[in-house]
């Protein structure tokens, strides 16, 4: 219970830290006891759709994916209940390198998918439209999903340049619970003993 709690403070600071740079925020937190990966996203659209009903998109049973540069939550959406805008340019800036498409396991939550042609999200979404998921990935670190070293200690912002406006997505990247902390709990735990044996 505790472990589960701190969990859920450090994925509350680390958006709230990203959330006043951009539109959309990204965390991508590896939690190494459960050899899981969560990719959690959150905030508003930032620009006003262009068109409704995009029925025609794919899915498959697994519930979405991401690929390199690439988000695709749609999977628990009804067909005809999302609407988007077209991109300018395609998507730069994304850092994971995702080789091919990497599935969930498991998904929750509005909305969203951004690749090199376009911007997906609610049904007749607005600037304003407030979106909040998560796709998890057991099984996989972060290296699987294409971060490097870097990367993972640094987190940074990109735009999304759209017909009707700029979108800026942040993304943040974390290792649950941290090695440092790890060795805190550790140290704490040698020094019980210690006392116990005296």
């Amino acid at each position: 219970m505790i472990k589960q709690t701190l969990i859920g403070i450090v994925a509350i600071v680390s958006m709230a830290t990203i959330a006043s740079a951009a539109e959309i925020n990204l965390l991508f937190s590896y939690d190494s006891d459960s050899d899981t990966t969560t990719l959690s996203y959150s905030g508003v659209m930032g620009v006003d759709h262009t068109t409704d009903g995009y029925s025609s998109q794919t899915r498959n049973s697994l519930g979405g994916y991401v690929s390199g540069g690439e988000v695709n939550v749609l999977e628990n959406q009804p067909v005809g209940n999302i609407s988007y805008v077209g991109l300018d340019s395609p998507t730069t800036g994304a850092p994971w390198a995702t080789p091919g498409y990497l599935y969930p396991s498991e998904n929750s939550g509005d909305a969203l998918r951004f690749d090199g042609s376009m911007l997906m999200g609610p049904q007749d979404f607005t600037a304003t439209t407030e979106i909040s998921g998560w796709m998890k990935f057991s099984g996989k670190d972060l290296a699987e999903l294409g971060f490097d070293a870097s990367e993972i200690a640094n987190g940074g912002l990109f735009t999304l340049d759209t017909a009707n406006g700029d979108v800026d997505i942040a993304w943040a990247v974390e290792t649950v619970p941290e090695p440092a902390t790890m060795s805190l709990l550790a140290l704490g735990g040698i020094g019980l003993l210690r006392r116990r044996k005296k």
